[in-house]
């Protein structure tokens, strides 16, 4: 089905043009409810009859324009049966009218437009390509009724169940039956998707040269015509040489011909540069007309707009003069119909899609340009969306217009002014006497929205699809990058501190797949899925490469699963990357190394609100697996953590063992609780950078595990790839996304020899007393700093050099962060903090672990370290925290090398855990994220146990990799410092590689 678009212009005398006006708006605009009823079957979907007022002055233009569905002739037939009356009475006034019939007589005075070099000049656009009146308004009926049914359902258990409860209300409605099958002219896209490249614009040669440039060939076929001719002629005559003359035909012709070509193209070259030249003056001497419109006249237009969901645009504007004037017209339109046909989406001007029908035309033999556009909204918004993102279109065309502002090179500012662009507008404007709208409560927003519901319903299979299509009734398609966060399970949001009771159960599943898939399905209930905060208790859930085997997941999906998960962390080769070797090897391990008796098949984290509910919840996922015969290996409890009270400010800080507060530097995910609350950007990061599914920090959707679709028959997992915008396809044969709403989880049980990092900090500390520059104290607190980054209260050295904020001379319950005040203070020093006299174990540590857990306001993290500590004086670029994140600190104040850092930060969400026996400190290192490779093994290996990590040589990370290294570089403002070779503090005693799936992937795991 193809639009067509009619537009009939008839001269009438200047002096009733009045009359004509009163005349043509009896018919009404909007059309009166009689007119209405009439065209209603015409198969119009728009039409008006206008008077516009000549330029010269002497004249009127009585013109009536109508866009429909076929041929032009059945258009024009169909509306003079319909509108016998009123168009003879209206066309009466025209000077030549006659005796012909009205149909006929409309048929003569049809003006043709085109953007060639001898077409009328102007341009047709539709908004709804390939859609008829018909189509449209069953499609909105049918949306309505769906709206309805949908509502009586009530909500489902899924998508599908949804959809198919519509479906069987439609089908068993003869006059919606119809609906289930797709549409034949499929939908038109909801958005612009232009692919305007290099390619493609040099794809607009050819058609550029057939259009303007081919009077060229006429002098060159000429010539070649000419050169042939004339030496036949010379050669021809009794016992002429044919083959001979034929030849030297073709050479003389070729001979001319280039030359001509050589002659022409010149001539050509010339000729558009003086074009271009007499282009730039005429713009450089144009003279805007700066001023509104009357306004007595705007009244009388805004009398006729605004009543109904459409508005029709009727001006006329005068061209300037000139040849050069007509051909950069033609030129303007043939831009705008080549970018419309090939860069944007069909209906679309960009990223425009509010019009439903527009033309320029120009009246023949006149200097007059006629526009005429039926849009949706109001007129403020139509120019506004135009002035704002494509007005290279409009000024393109009329800056060859008078009074237009002032344009640069045909399409460069002109309609940017937006201001005196709509004075120019509304001076340009007629109040448009008769209008008809077939159906006059629509947008193109609402007629694209509504196929897109018809379509769906039609051909949708999928849970995805489905899911997208509901959106549809009252909300919008879900985003790319918008978290489906009641799949994600809540421990992919945080720490969940306020769940402070839990513990760690690392299982094995049976061999008997049916009797894994039973536990996975007993423990479903008990899944905790969104941010948790309205959770009073939780499991989360990690599987091991091998419990997805005896889950019975399908062979070739493992074929893309990541190579680290499948190897797990017990491998030799990945146990190279990460350090484990000798006392951290695996076969040292508690659980999860290389001997049998360790191997898990999944980690299961408890979290709850109170130890009773801990119990509760231990007890019954323990029963849980004795049911299934599935083995506990072990059992980890966690220590609570810090309840916050009223008093804390709204922060309360939690200590890993060393006795430094925990979990203050960490990314926050773009769309989170966290990041909505006003996160520093230094700190945001795309969901897909620890969501499987999402935009990662690239732009991408990275690498994800898929499974062919033949085996989710029910077609309940997410597709690999987002549902098509109008499902001109289904994706129901698309892999399966097993990955989406999942994260990959590194575990990690790490004890920490507390009593021997504070005995090498005393140590230290008394060694190097006074040899700080500017007479600093050095107490063991200072070096457990340098070592770590921070001091035990939180506060960062590279704000906070000689004293913790906790002993700032501003009180700690006062700062939120550090005040410029204070941070300078801290540099330069008022008082020294005093060095600590040695101690015996137990004090040391007591007395450590007091002096540090002071802190009661929220830790300052939002600098660059580059930026505000270049050289390392203040936080030494070996320091623990430093190496795990460097920010911006090889490229100091770079957001280039922020965004690189950003691609390998890892979520930690660990805590420490219950020693079982004295000594037996530690914690339990838990880190999320989407690659493996690129930022948890790549953190380790790269950055903590780089032994050249920023110019170092030979240290690696002084807290995991202590006995790898030959100490720790200090850097002070007098020269560098060097902390002995110190004894590894931290031991790998447990852990494994889990993939953390999404809501849809647990439900299809654990089903039978």
């Amino acid at each position: 089905m193809t639009h067509t678009f009619v537009t009939i212009i008839a001269s009438v005398p200047f002096a009733r043009i009045d009359e004509i006006r009163t005349v043509l708006q009896a018919f009404g605009n909007p059309a009166s409810d009689e007119i209405s009823r009439r065209l209603n079957d015409s198969g119009l979907h728009f039409a008006s009859l206008n008077i516009f007022e000549a330029s010269a002055g002497d004249r009127g233009h009585l013109v009536l324009e109508f866009s429909g569905d076929g041929e032009a002739a059945a258009l024009i037939a169909a509306v003079t049966q319909r509108m016998p009356a009123e168009l003879t009475t209206a066309f009466a006034f025209a000077d030549d009218r006659g005796d012909a019939a009205l149909a006929a007589y409309l048929s003569s005075k049809t003006v043709p437009v085109g953007a060639g070099l001898l077409s009328n000049p102007g341009l047709c656009f539709s908004g709804t390509p390939g859609m008829s009146v018909g189509r449209i308004r069953e499609e909105a009926d049918l949306a309505r009724r769906l709206t309805v049914i949908l509502a009586a359902a009530g909500p489902k258990a899924s998508g599908l169940e949804a959809l198919t409860a519509a479906r069987a209300a439609v089908a068993a409605d003869a006059d919606t039956a119809w609906a289930l099958e797709p549409a034949a002219g499929g939908v038109a896209p909801n958005i612009g998707a232009g692919a305007l490249n290099s390619v493609g614009l040099l794809g607009l040669i050819p058609p550029l040269l057939t259009t303007y440039f081919w009077p060229a060939a006429i002098p060159v076929v000429l010539a070649l015509a000419g050169g042939a001719g004339w030496t036949l002629a010379k050669g021809a005559g009794p016992g002429a040489d044919w083959p001979s003359l034929l030849w030297r035909a073709l050479e003389s012709a070729a001979c001319c011909g280039f030359w001509a070509l050589v002659v022409v193209a010149l001539a050509t070259v010339a000729t558009i540069i003086l074009g271009y030249g007499a282009l730039r003056r005429q713009e450089a001497s144009d003279v805007a007309v700066d001023r509104p419109a009357p306004p007595g006249d705007i009244s009388r237009i805004l009398q006729r707009e605004n009543r109904i969901a459409q508005n029709h645009l009727a001006a006329l504007s005068v061209i300037k003069g000139g040849v050069v004037r007509q051909l950069t017209l033609r030129l303007g339109f043939w831009v705008i119909g080549q970018f419309a046909a090939r860069f944007y989406a069909p209906g679309f001007l960009g990223p425009l899609g509010t019009i439903h029908f527009a033309r320029w035309v120009r009246v023949p033999g006149t200097r007059d340009l006629l526009f005429l556009s039926n849009f949706g909204g109001s007129w403020e918004s139509y120019l506004e969306d135009f002035i704002s993102q494509a007005h290279g279109g409009l000024t393109g065309v009329w800056s060859n217009t008078q009074g237009f502002p002032r344009a640069n090179n045909l399409f460069l500012d002109g309609a940017t002014d937006g201001d005196r662009f709509k004075w120019w507008a509304r001076r340009q404007q007629t109040p448009t006497s008769f209008w008809y709208s077939a159906y006059p409560t629509l947008t193109t927003a609402n007629i694209r929205l509504n196929a897109r519901i018809r379509q769906g319903l039609a051909v949708i299979l999928t849970e995805d699809e489905a899911r997208a299509w509901l959106a549809l009734f009252g909300s919008a398609p879900r985003p790319v990058a918008a978290l489906e966060t009641n799949e994600i399970q809540s421990l992919a949001f945080g720490g969940l501190g306020f769940l402070p009771e839990g513990t760690c159960l690392a299982v094995r599943f049976c061999d008997d797949g049916a009797a894994a898939r039973a536990f996975l399905r007993a423990l479903l209930p008990s899944i905790a899925f969104a941010d948790g905060r309205y959770h009073g208790e939780g499991v989360f859930v990690g599987l091991a490469a091998s419990g997805l085997r005896k889950l019975e997941l399908p062979g070739d999906a493992f074929e893309t699963l990541p190579p680290a998960f499948l190897d797990g962390m017990a491998a030799p080769w990945r146990s190279r990357i990460l350090g484990d070797e000798g006392k951290d090897a695996p076969e040292h391990w508690r659980w999860g190394g290389s001997a049998a008796d360790g191997a898990v098949d999944a980690a299961l984290v408890l979290l709850a609100k109170d130890p009773a509910s801990l119990a509760a919840l231990i007890e019954r996922v323990r029963a849980n697996l004795g049911d299934h015969g599935c083995v506990e290996i072990t059992a980890i409890p966690l220590a609570p953590q810090p309840v916050r009270a009223p008093e804390d400010h709204g922060y309360k800080p939690k200590y890993e063992p060393f006795g430094f507060v925990d979990g203050i530097s960490q990314p926050v995910i773009r769309g989170t609780y966290k990041a909505i609350r006003g996160a520093d950007p230094i700190h945001l990061v795309e969901p897909g950078e620890f969501i499987l599914g999402y935009p990662d920090n690239l732009g991408t959707l990275p690498p994800t595990p898929l499974l062919a679709a033949i085996h989710d028959p029910d077609n309940h997992l997410a597709t690999a790839h987002p549902p098509t915008d109008g499902w001109s396809r289904t994706d129901v044969n698309a892999p399966r996304d097993l990955g989406r709403n999942g994260t990959f989880l590194a575990i990690r049980q790490l004890r920490q020899d507390v009593e021997g990092f504070w005995a090498y900090c005393e140590a230290e500390a008394a060694r190097l007393d006074g040899a700080f520059p500017d007479g600093m104290a050095v107490s063991a607190e200072l070096i457990g700093a340098k070592i770590v980054w921070r001091w035990p209260d939180g506060s960062p050295l590279v704000r906070y050099p000689r004293w913790p904020a906790s002993r700032s001379p501003t009180p700690a319950h006062a700062l939120s962060r550090a005040s410029d005040k204070d941070i300078v203070e801290n540099a330069v020093g008022i008082t020294a903090a005093p060095h600590s006299a040695p101690m015996g174990g137990a004090q040391r540590r007591g007395t450590h672990l007091a002096a540090a857990q002071t802190a009661d306001f929220p830790p300052d993290n939002d600098f660059l370290l580059g930026g505000e500590d270049p050289q390392a004086t203040r936080c030494p670029f070996g320091a623990h925290i430093r190496r795990s994140n460097p920010r911006e600190s090889f490229d100091p104040g770079s957001q280039g090398q922020l965004a690189i850092s950003n691609r390998h930060r890892i979520l930690r969400v660990g805590r420490r855990y219950q020693p079982q026996a004295p000594g037996d400190e530690g914690i339990l290192f838990m880190a999320l994220n989407s690659d493996y490779e690129r930022q948890f093994e790549f953190v380790q290996q790269t950055w903590l146990r780089g032994a050249s990590f920023q110019g170092l040589s030979n240290e690696m990370d002084p807290l995991t990799a202590g006995d790898d290294g030959e100490g720790m570089t200090v850097p002070t403002r007098d020269g560098p410092l060097r902390l002995k070779a110190m004894p590894s503090f931290v031991t790998m005693v447990g852990g494994g590689y889990f993939f953390l799936p999404g809501k849809r992937t647990l439900e299809f795991l654990a089903a039978v």
